[in-house]
């Protein structure tokens, strides 16, 4: 499993009944790619253990399948950046995200 770490992605912005914001309108756009290309995903949260837990955290994270192809990972990232961008993320905690991909 691939993750990627979105410490402060607000929950408000998981509502996938919500694609009228410019942040709900990535989101749109991520979801379209990732099924068109058959790649498992999920928006996770975890708790101080980083386990999976039901409820609302502010450690929050995108699953991806370790079987996504270099290019597809690359667009999923760029995708992210871009969701990221809208969402008002700093330049440090964009790279952050990028840098500490952790493969499970």
């Amino acid at each position: 499993m691939i993750r990627f770490d979105l410490p402060w992605y607000d929950v408000n912005y998981r509502d996938g009944s919500d694609y009228d914001t410019p942040a709900g309108k990535k989101i749109a756009e991520l979801n379209k790619f990732l099924r068109k290309n058959w790649i498992t995903w999920g928006i996770t949260c975890l708790d101080e253990k980083w386990q999976v837990v039901r409820r609302y955290t502010d450690r929050v994270v995108l699953e991806l399948d370790d079987s996504v192809s270099p290019e597809k990972l690359e667009e999923i990232k760029k995708i992210v950046l871009d969701l990221l961008k809208v969402m008002w993320a700093t330049e440090t905690q964009l790279a952050d995200v990028f840098k500490d991909e952790i493969d499970n």
